[in-house]
C-alpha cells in the first residue's frame, strides 16, 4: 500500500473512532482498504477505496423498508404525489453522489 493511501486510510480510521464509531477492518482484495461499521438502528455502513479508484472514497448502506412502511407510503400518498417523492428523492441522491442503482432492489410504486 502506498504511502498516501496508508495515510488516508489512517486518517479515516482515526476520524471513524474519534466519531465513536467502531470500523471493523474487512478482508476485501478489491478493496486498499474497507471497514465496515454497525451504527444505532440496526444499520451497518461501509467506507472503503477500491483498487480501481484510487480518487474515491465510497461510502455506502443500504436501507429496506419493511412491507408495514411500504404500505404507509402506498397507502398514504395520491399516485401523482408519490412518483414525484420516489423521483425528488433518486435526483437528490444522484446529485450527491449518493446513489448506485442495484438490479437486487425494485422499486415499489
Amino acid at each position: 500500500m502506498d504511502d498516501k493511501i496508508k495515510e488516508a486510510r489512517d486518517r479515516i480510521l482515526n476520524w471513524l473512532k474519534e466519531e465513536a464509531f467502531s470500523p471493523q477492518e474487512v478482508n476485501d482484495p478489491n478493496a486498499y482498504f474497507n471497514f465496515g461499521i454497525k451504527v444505532v438502528g440496526g444499520f451497518s455502513l461501509t467506507v472503503v477505496q477500491n483498487v480501481h479508484n484510487l480518487d474515491s472514497i465510497i461510502v455506502a448502506t443500504s436501507l429496506f423498508l419493511s412491507p408495514n412502511q411500504i404500505s404507509l407510503l402506498k397507502n398514504n400518498m395520491y399516485a401523482k404525489k408519490r412518483q414525484d417523492f420516489y423521483w425528488n428523492l433518486r435526483l437528490s441522491l444522484l446529485r450527491n453522489n449518493e446513489l448506485r442503482l442495484s438490479n437486487k432492489a425494485k422499486s415499489t410504486q
